[in-house]
C-alpha cells in the first residue's frame, strides 16, 4: 500500500483500519462516529410530550447532533484532515429502520431509546435533532444533567455507518460528502466535539438539579448580554460618526448662508463653484 497518505484513497483507508471507521469509540465495527457542535437557532419547534416520561421529575434534554451542509474536520490518522459534509436526506431512511439510543461519549450505559418512546428524533432540511427524557433515579442521569448544567458537556455526536455508494470524495480525497446512511447506531452527549458547530441543553430536571440549570441560565444570559452590549456599542458609535458628519454638514451650509448674505450685502459677485459635501 501506498505510504502518501495525502493521496490514499477510501477503499485504503478502510483496508488500514481492517474495515473499520470510528471517530471516538465502537472499535471492532464498522462504525463511524462523528462528534461536532450545533447551534440551536434553526432547529424544528420540539415539544416533551413527544419523548413519554415516568413522572413529573424527569430530566428532559434538547440537542442537535446533525447539521445538514455544515462542513467539518475529520482526522482519522491515515493523513491530513479531510473536510466532510452530510447531505439532507441522507437518514431518512435510516432513521425509519433504527432503533436509536441517547449515550454519554458514546460508551456511557444506555439513558434512553427511539425504542421506548424516551428518545425522539426531528429530521429537517436543517438538521437531525432530539429531545430524550432520562430518569434521574439513574445516576449517569443527574451527573449528565449537571455536567451539560455546569456547561462542562455540551455538544452532540452521532453514531452511524454509511450505505455502500452513500459517500462521494474529491479527486484528492479531501472533501467527502455523505448522502445516504444505513444505520444511526446513537446520539450522544460528548465533552470533546470534533468540529464546532452544536449544543446540548437540559430544559427540564427535579428541583435538587435547578441550581445547576439557574447557574447555565446565568451564564447563557450573561452571555447574550456581552454580545448585546458589544452591539449597542457598536451602533452608539456608527450614530455618533453619524451625527458628527451631519453636525459637519450643517456647519458648512450655515457658513455658506452667511457668506451668501456678506456677498448681497457688499455687492459681491457669488463664484461659481461646485458645493462639496464632506466625506
Amino acid at each position: 500500500m501506498s505510504t502518501d497518505k495525502q493521496r490514499w484513497t477510501p477503499e485504503q483507508r478502510r483496508a488500514a483500519r481492517g474495515g473499520v471507521e470510528r471517530r471516538a469509540g465502537y472499535a471492532g465495527s464498522a462504525t463511524e462516529v462523528r462528534e461536532f457542535r450545533v447551534g440551536l437557532t434553526n432547529t424544528a419547534p420540539i415539544s416533551r410530550s413527544a419523548a413519554v416520561g415516568n413522572s413529573t421529575s424527569d430530566i428532559t434534554v434538547r440537542g442537535s447532533a446533525v447539521m445538514y451542509e455544515a462542513s467539518y474536520e475529520v482526522e482519522d490518522g491515515l493523513g491530513p484532515p479531510f473536510r466532510e459534509t452530510i447531505a439532507p436526506g441522507a437518514l431518512t431512511s435510516a432513521l425509519a429502520t433504527s432503533d436509536v439510543l441517547f449515550r454519554y461519549d458514546h460508551v456511557g450505559p444506555v439513558l434512553a431509546r427511539t425504542s421506548a418512546a424516551t428518545l425522539a428524533l426531528y429530521d429537517s432540511v436543517q438538521s437531525l435533532d432530539c429531545v430524550a427524557v432520562l430518569d434521574p433515579r439513574h445516576s449517569a442521569s443527574s451527573d449528565l444533567a449537571v455536567s451539560i448544567g455546569r456547561g462542562d458537556c455540551s455538544a452532540m455526536s452521532w453514531a452511524f455507518r454509511v450505505a455502500p455508494g452513500g459517500d462521494q470524495w474529491s479527486d484528492d480525497f479531501m472533501q467527502r460528502r455523505i448522502t445516504r446512511v444505513s444505520d444511526v447506531f446513537d446520539v450522544a452527549a460528548v465533552g470533546r466535539p470534533a468540529s464546532p458547530t452544536t449544543s446540548i441543553c437540559v430544559i427540564e430536571a427535579p428541583p435538587h438539579l435547578q441550581p445547576d440549570l439557574r447557574a447555565q441560565a446565568e451564564a447563557d444570559y450573561a452571555y447574550v448580554a456581552s454580545e448585546i452590549r458589544k452591539a449597542l456599542a457598536v451602533a452608539q458609535a456608527e450614530l455618533r460618526h453619524d451625527a458628527a458628519q451631519k453636525g459637519l454638514c450643517d456647519e458648512l451650509a450655515e457658513m455658506r448662508r452667511e457668506d451668501a448674505l456678506l456677498r448681497r450685502k457688499y455687492g459681491v459677485p457669488a463664484t461659481k463653484t461646485r458645493s462639496r459635501r464632506p466625506a
